[in-house]
């Protein structure tokens, strides 16, 4: 069991979407949320991402700050979610 969950962290980054994730998604990187929350919530991290004293704190407790866009955010977390949703499933902790 150890080689194939070694193989899919090796290669979780060119696996396909789950169908059920797949079939949810949208072309929107938020859906249902008004454009007006989605542009300044870009705007914000955006300046947070540049910002001395949020990147500090991030450093404070060992965080890796990076800000991604929100199609680019969307992709991150649908990767995460069907990676830890693999290795669960292959150590029998997810039916």
């Amino acid at each position: 069991m150890r080689a194939s969950i070694w193989e899919s962290v090796q290669g979780w980054a060119r696996r396909e979407v789950l169908p059920s994730a797949r079939a949810s998604r949208s072309r929107e990187p938020a859906p249902g949320l008004p454009a007006a929350i989605v542009s300044k919530w870009t705007e914000v991290m955006t300046k947070l991402a540049s910002d001395s004293g949020w990147i500090a704190g991030n450093h404070s407790f060992d965080g890796i700050p990076f800000v991604r866009s929100p199609t680019e955010t969307e992709g991150f977390a649908l990767e995460q979610f069907t990676l830890y949703e693999t290795l669960g499933k292959q150590i029998g902790i997810i039916k």
